[in-house]
């Protein structure tokens, strides 16, 4: 357990991170209840209410999620510990992300299925994801300095391996994915039944997603061939994503087709 006066002991850098990052992330979860209180009493469904609990069952397994993308909590990042696993803390700086990763970005995926968007407009939601995503993890690495990844990561971009912001975000599609289809077997309260399967989800599903280039990380193997198997990893990943767009209900060529019919 972090004691009080070890708090911000970290360097100038990273202690305005920590507390910039809190702040961000306290505010985006406060949205996000609100959020989920006013869809509930618009007889949109509890769903986003039942994202928001998911992700807070889900964020004591961050340092299980540490573990398997190697990455690494840097000296001086000191929050309160909510767990330990596999050698790893899940600090509350980095938990606090979990409702807007999981709950925000779930929710998103959920409505734009429920809502049948087009696949225009879901592959270019999920595009400014994974870019929003990429642009905090280089900000976490190099600006605030919170955390590096170990091993012999593949496919590094300004030293930002590229297949874990991808990873994090196709496991929320996944989540938002499957809460539609529950929805459809498990109406009113019952959709909160679907809690337990979440909350483990984004660890499961982040490995479900690219599970070739997880294990080539773990591996004691060559450069080469350990790239070659991470691109096969994001390969896995676009197919998911692709494959989820079946779910969109319809495509721009049947809208369309339909606007074309209207006129």
């Amino acid at each position: 357990m972090t004691l009080a006066s070890e708090f911000l002991d970290g360097t100038r850098r990273q202690n305005v991170f920590v507390v910039l990052v809190l702040t961000f992330f306290t505010l985006m979860a406060t949205v996000s209840i609100v959020w989920a209180v006013v869809e509930w009493r618009r007889g949109r469904g509890p769903y986003l209410a039942v994202l928001m609990i998911s992700s807070i069952f889900a964020s004591i397994n961050d340092g299980a999620g540490n573990a398997m993308t190697m990455l690494n909590i840097l000296p001086g990042v000191k929050t309160i510990v909510l767990a330990r696993q596999f050698g790893n803390e899940t600090l509350l700086v980095i938990a606090s992300a979990y409702p807007t990763y999981i709950a925000l970005c779930g929710y998103i995926v959920f409505r734009a299925f429920s809502d049948e968007w087009s696949r225009r407009r879901f592959v270019t939601t999920i595009a400014s994801l994974v870019a929003a995503e990429a642009a905090i993890e280089y900000l976490a690495l190099h600006v605030g300095n919170m955390y590096n990844y170990k091993g012999g990561q593949s496919l590094e971009v300004f030293k930002l391996p590229i297949v874990w912001p991808l990873v994090y975000v196709t496991a929320t599609v996944i989540i938002g994915g499957l809460l539609f289809l529950l929805a459809q077997h498990l109406p009113g309260p019952r959709i909160f039944l679907a809690i337990p399967m979440l909350s483990a989800g984004y660890l499961g599903f982040a490995f479900l997603a690219a599970w070739p280039a997880i294990i080539a990380l773990h591996t004691d193997t060559g450069g080469f061939p350990k790239w070659m198997v991470t691109i096969s990893g994001i390969g896995c990943m676009l197919i998911t994503l692709y494959a989820f767009t079946s779910l969109l209900g319809r495509t721009d060529t049947a809208k369309g087709a339909e606007t074309n019919r209207r006129g």
